[in-house]
């Protein structure tokens, strides 16, 4: 007897948005996406950077340690128990503005989760 081999990849996450900017932090929340097998993780990006990879059933997170006044790309992809990605649901925030002479590109040097909506 063989098994055939999970090959679909879940839907994206649904309604990616900002609840909540700060000077040095971004709150996301989105909708669960879907999958046959079930969603295993959410793999965050910012500006290209996995930046957290969270349990299947967290729907929402806070990017901390941003610079303020700064643009971000943010994303996230579903990934199922077999390691099928899927498609990412994306969009720009920027920080709130801060003090003159703030830098205009940064990296996050703390995240964490925020309490899950299920």
């Amino acid at each position: 007897l063989s098994t055939a081999r999970d090959t679909q990849a879940p839907t994206a996450p649904g309604s990616l948005r900002v609840t909540q900017t700060s000077a040095t932090s971004l709150s996301l929340s989105w909708l669960p996406a879907t999958d046959d097998t079930g969603v295993a993780v959410y793999d965050i990006t910012l500006n290209g950077a996995v930046v957290a990879s969270l349990a299947g059933s967290v729907t929402s997170y806070t990017v901390q340690g941003l610079k303020p006044a700064t643009s971000y790309t943010v994303t996230v992809r579903a990934r199922d128990t077999s390691g099928n990605s899927s498609l990412a649901a994306a969009l720009q925030q920027s920080t709130a503005g801060g003090p003159r002479g703030a830098g205009s590109s940064g990296s996050p040097s703390r995240s964490r989760p925020s309490s899950s909506s299920r």
